[in-house]
């Protein structure tokens, strides 16, 4: 949850009533006015999705959030490098594509490797040099571990080894996240304001809080 100075708010017009990822939207904002924003130095304690509907609909409104930020802001793509400085748009630019290109890239990475172990080319070889369809595979390959250590090294510093030893599994976190980003995409045509609310309350430990709060404790 991010919280903004009012007159900050107010100086960048507010944010996107129709984008559904409102804080990448407002960062993006807050940036190219001058501004920036910080992480404040403390654990979140929010319960994360513990079923698969109720993650696929927060993971697809969240990766059509950064669908329509990317589209909106790119509109002038000169007018974003102009205030934001080359380096730092071009890295919106990696953070923003990756957040959903990566995911509807993946059924193409795999169909390719598979292709290429099996008969040794990929199945559009012949619109791409083999060279440079090879780099993009291993490209894909490399940086998914290269996410997947940077993670293992964050966690066992924040909550040592036996929570690190979970981040491979983030790899299949990458793998299901394919479904909910080609249903953003869907949406992106026809339904692209359209909030898939997260239900929440579900977990065993969020209602334990819950029945604490009610009796005062």
């Amino acid at each position: 949850m991010p919280f903004i100075k009012t007159d900050a708010l107010r100086a960048i017009d507010g944010w996107d009533p129709y984008n559904v990822t409102e804080d990448a939207d407002l960062g993006l904002r807050l940036a190219r006015r001058g501004w920036r924003a910080e992480v404040i130095d403390s654990t979140t304690w929010e319960e994360p999705p513990v079923r698969f509907k109720q993650w696929s609909g927060q993971r697809s409104r969240w990766i059509k959030g950064f669908m329509v930020t990317w589209l909106v802001h790119m509109r002038s793509p000169r007018a974003l490098f102009r205030e934001l400085g080359f380096y730092r748009a071009a890295a919106i630019n990696v953070m923003l594509l990756d957040g959903f290109v990566a995911f509807l890239l993946q059924p193409f990475f795999w169909l390719a490797l598979l292709s290429w172990l099996a008969f040794g080319a990929s199945p559009w070889s012949s619109l791409l040099e083999p060279s440079m369809a090879t780099l993009a595979v291993w490209a894909f390959a490399i940086g998914q571990c290269v996410l997947i250590v940077a993670a293992f090294i964050a966690l066992k510093q924040r909550f040592g080894w036996a929570r690190a030893l979970g981040v491979p599994g983030l790899w299949l976190y990458w793998q299901f996240a394919t479904l909910p980003a080609y249903q953003a995409l869907r949406e992106m045509f026809g339904n692209h304001a359209f909030w898939n609310k997260t239900e929440h309350g579900l977990s065993k430990a969020a209602r334990l809080r819950q029945m604490a709060a009610l009796q005062g404790r």
